[in-house]
């Protein structure tokens, strides 16, 4: 686990009111994904988020957002840190866009 206030870039958590853990069968709400290494900033995201309704889906890299949307997670917005490790922000973006246009879910 990375020290301070950084991500293990491997760590993926979804949250939302009532419950940690997303399931693509009951998960109901507008989904946002957040892709950034920094945990206070996730943190400080999803609550506010969580205010309004939205479940959120936090990775620390670009490698483990793909996951997630492989996965079947079909956000509504997406926030990107470009400098996420593991897999860039551009890197995700340019894989992102052929999984989503390639899934019949999304949209």
């Amino acid at each position: 686990m990375a020290s301070g206030n950084a991500l293990d870039h491997s760590w993926a958590m979804t949250r939302q009111p009532g419950g940690p853990i997303w399931e693509p069968e009951t998960e109901a709400g507008p989904h946002v994904l957040i892709v950034d290494d920094c945990v206070d900033l996730c943190e400080l995201i999803t609550e506010l988020l969580s205010l309004s309704g939205y479940v959120t889906a936090i990775a620390g890299d670009g490698a483990t957002a793909l996951r997630l949307l492989r996965d079947g997670l079909r956000p509504r917005m997406i926030l990107l840190d470009r400098g996420v490790p593991v897999l860039d922000g551009l890197g995700f973006l340019e894989n992102a866009d052929r999984l989503l246009e390639a899934s019949p879910s999304s949209g």
